[in-house]
């Protein structure tokens, strides 16, 4: 049984090519908005569910701010 890797802190290209190509993906941005990312690697995970270490799941929601940004939610 494949584990969730740890993705926070992770770019989205990064977290993007550690999950299986069949994964879908929601983007939230910290502030609870969907974000308008152009480009995946000026995009940084800071919250990912399920949880790293969690049973993977075809379906994944990642917490993601800018580069330079602080994340403002709860792990």
């Amino acid at each position: 049984m494949k584990k969730m890797p740890n993705l926070v802190g992770k770019s989205v290209t990064h977290a993007r090519l550690k999950l299986p190509l069949a994964t879908q993906y929601v983007y939230v941005d910290h502030k609870s908005r969907k974000p308008d990312i152009t480009f995946y690697s000026n995009w940084m995970v800071c919250k990912q569910e399920p949880a790293a270490g969690a049973q993977m799941a075809p379906y994944v929601v990642l917490t993601v701010i800018k580069r330079g940004e602080t994340c403002k939610v709860s792990h």
